[in-house]
């Protein structure tokens, strides 16, 4: 995806809740600015992420 997206470009991804905070965990490690966002029922399922802004 790095070479798709600019500088400060954003994703929103929705995950199965069991694989979101690795996933945001593995694009922190490749440079991405990453964390995850709760649904509604608590349970950590988006990433969120912007390249080039750590």
């Amino acid at each position: 995806a790095t070479g798709v997206l600019v500088p400060g470009g954003r994703l929103l991804l929705e995950l199965d809740p069991r694989n979101a905070p690795a996933f945001a965990a593995e694009l922190r490690a490749q440079g991405w600015a990453a964390g995850t966002a709760a649904d509604l029922t608590g349970r950590e399922r988006f990433v969120t992420a912007q390249w080039g802004q750590r």
